[in-house]
């Protein structure tokens, strides 16, 4: 018996063309689920006509002065954006690293894909405000 597993598609948000049938490509299940999460990581509430609640708002924390108290506060908001909004993810870790220099954060995401056993990351860079 073939066991059922399910495909995850998005629309590829470059909005390439697919060279014979002329639609808008799609992307598939980790590159999917990797641009949901960075997605997310960087819209605001009120950013996406349609849909204000979609995103992080990390602005906020952000702005604030780093230490750990910070981190830790956007730590636990990147966690559960995730667990909320994307359910094809499942988390295994987020790790922030402080970039004076760069005057910002990078955030690692480590996660794997429902039905997927390979463990992915991503890696973004969040500008901190002045």
């Amino acid at each position: 018996m073939p066991i059922n597993v399910k495909t995850f598609r998005d629309i590829d948000l470059d909005f390439g063309r697919h060279p014979v049938t002329n639609d808008v490509n799609v992307v598939t299940n980790d590159v999917a689920v990797k641009r949901s999460i960075r997605n997310l990581i960087q819209y605001n509430l009120y950013e996406k006509p349609g849909d204000p609640l979609f995103g992080g708002n990390l602005r906020g924390v952000l702005g604030e002065p780093s230490s750990i108290f910070t981190d830790s506060v956007l730590r636990d908001k990147i966690i559960e954006m995730i667990n909320t909004e994307e359910r094809r993810a499942q988390l295994r870790d987020v790790e922030i690293v402080n970039s004076p220099d760069q005057n910002g954060l990078w955030v690692t995401i480590t996660f794997t894909v429902v039905n997927i056993p390979n463990l992915l990351s991503i890696e973004v860079f969040l500008d901190k405000l002045r």
